[in-house]
């Protein structure tokens, strides 16, 4: 989409880029000369407020917590419907009701497989926004941390020392740790922090005697919100194994921040 410059009322015409981008199908109807029109006919100050209601509409195609742990549980990659269901606990149909209206709104993308339908996140933006969103909700609404503190009380979760990418990457520099990446195999599969060990929390007690003892182990998992990896260094900490710290973002974060990722299928 072109620059559309709007001599009448001086506004610059990229103001609608973003609208554009998102290809939001309601608002598709927006081509240039349809803005000549609307310009020729409002004011600069009633463009602005459209604006602000094409933001709202985009803002609430997420403003529910079933949509917003959906974008959660895509930001590693692609699921279909009935994995995604299966991992929120949720009906298929109530799940598919979700992603029907993320999908009207441009933010989801598809592929078929024979009947499966998978899932994928549109625009990689959407999840460094959702990842801001996060760490404001995270910085300024206690009541979230208290509810984070809540929910691994009543996992028996204790508090555990946590390390930041910039941290980790230093650590693995260094040569001194080694990563346990506590998601189930398939998600190690599909992409996982180089070097890390494959570590899946439900295969735990069949691989921990073989971790080793002379280095530094740091679990990680699906992200923030994520409970997997404190149940592994608590398990862990009832046996003996008591060297173990979390990253505190997961695998998504790290492939967002751009560090390179491994895709290994297990032996």
């Amino acid at each position: 989409m072109g620059t559309l410059t709007c001599y009448r009322t001086g506004l610059d015409g990229r103001l609608f880029f973003f609208y554009a981008y998102l290809e939001i199908p309601k608002y598709r109807v927006l081509k240039r000369s349809n803005i000549q029109k609307k310009v020729g006919h409002v004011e600069a100050q009633d463009l602005q407020k459209e604006i602000y209601q094409f933001h709202a509409q985009v803002c609430q195609a997420l403003s529910h917590p079933k949509r917003l742990e959906i974008l959660d549980l895509l930001s590693e990659g692609e699921r279909s419907l009935e994995g995604l269901s299966h991992m929120m606990g949720v009906s298929k149909a109530n799940v598919s009701q979700h992603l029907s209206l993320m999908r009207q709104n441009n933010l989801l993308r598809t592929r078929k497989e024979g009947l499966r339908v998978f899932y994928r996140v549109a625009n990689p933006k959407l999840l460094q926004a959702w990842a801001i969103m996060r760490e404001v909700a995270l910085e300024q609404v206690e009541a979230i941390g208290e509810l984070m503190q809540a929910v691994r009380g009543l996992k028996g979760i204790q508090t555990v020392e946590e390390l930041t990418l910039a941290q980790l990457m230093q650590r693995l520099e260094q040569g001194d740790v080694v990563l346990l990446d506590v998601r189930p195999s398939k998600e190690y599969e599909k992409g996982h922090i180089p070097g890390a060990l494959s570590f899946p929390l439900e295969k735990i007690e069949q691989h921990w005697k073989k971790l080793p003892r002379d280095k530094e182990l740091v679990a990680y998992c699906r992200g923030p919100y994520c409970t997997l990896s404190f149940q592994a260094i608590q398990w862990l900490g009832k046996h003996g194994v008591s060297r173990v710290k979390k990253l505190n973002v997961g695998y998504p974060e790290w492939q967002q921040a751009g560090f390179p990722v491994e895709k290994r299928r297990m032996q």
